[in-house]
């Protein structure tokens, strides 16, 4: 295998990639509710120089549970022979990498939570943005109508690079009805699951990385949870300028942010 080339497994299974040397620490994507790797390369590209980056697809299912997102992602590391590494857990992939942080066969090293939590602060509120979600998928053009919204929101408030325009556009072409499913699937995931017991337990380092424009995770409570339950909680940063996806809002202020708590950890040996 050419490790300086991404590789990519399955269609509408669980897909992995692995970009840059395995020679160097992990660092393993698991997206939200969206459930792809669409709009991560602004912030992967930054990332390359220092870690070996792995991201996922997930597939299109509305079966799974997040113990077999869990086991599913674990095994494909494994089958790439990715035994351990950093979880960069977005949104909903906070709840895989809180599975995956102690499964016996995977040695995690690290929990960067971006828009992500641990329980959910208000699971009410995930039930409520789903139902409306559901709402609007059900109209005609409904996916239309939620992909133009979200592109204006992009464009007005952020620069327009080549490199955004194109993670986008790859971002909207996903976006099909069987997806939209699956992504209603994982919030009602997030709904019900709560992994505080593994939090609470949970040594090893734990970062927060948020955007100050998050309607959907109120970081104002998940910071405050994190550093009075959680032992390997360490730090945290709210970037000004960001929304609920801030590797793609803030791509560059996430990369050094990422870049300068890691840093510190691995010339640990952590």
């Amino acid at each position: 295998m050419n490790v300086n080339e991404p590789q990519a497994e399955g269609g509408d299974a669980l897909q992995i990639r692995v970009h840059g040397s395995p020679d160097k620490p992990a660092l393993i994507y698991l997206p939200g509710s969206h459930g792809d790797w669409s709009v991560i390369p602004g912030f992967r590209n930054q990332m390359l120089a220092e870690f070996c980056f792995v991201e996922f697809t997930y597939p299109r299912t509305v079966s799974w549970t997040v113990e077999e997102y869990g086991r599913e992602v674990a095994a494909a590391l494994s089958a790439k022979g990715i035994k351990g590494g950093w979880l960069l857990g977005e949104s909903f992939g906070s709840q895989i990498a809180w599975q995956l942080s102690h499964l016996p066969d995977f040695h995690c090293q690290g929990i960067i939570l971006c828009g992500g939590f641990v329980r959910h602060p208000f699971p009410w509120g995930a039930a409520l943005f789903r139902r409306i979600c559901e709402r609007l998928l059900a109209r005609p053009q409904g996916i239309a109508k939620m992909m133009r919204s979200y592109e204006r929101w992009v464009t007005s408030r952020y620069e327009n690079t080549a490199e955004r325009s194109a993670s986008l556009m790859e971002f909207k072409q996903r976006r099909i009805v069987a997806d939209g499913k699956a992504a209603m699937h994982r919030l009602r995931l997030i709904q019900h699951y709560d992994p505080s017991a593994s939090a609470r337990t949970f040594q090893a380092p734990v970062y927060y990385l948020g955007g100050f424009w998050d309607p959907l995770v109120p970081w104002y409570l998940v910071r405050p949870w994190l550093k009075l339950h959680c032992p390997g909680y360490k730090d945290g940063e709210i970037i000004a300028i960001a929304d609920h996806n801030v590797l793609f809002s803030a791509p560059t202020k996430s990369a050094r942010t990422i870049q300068k708590w890691l840093g510190r950890d691995v010339e640990k040996g952590l």
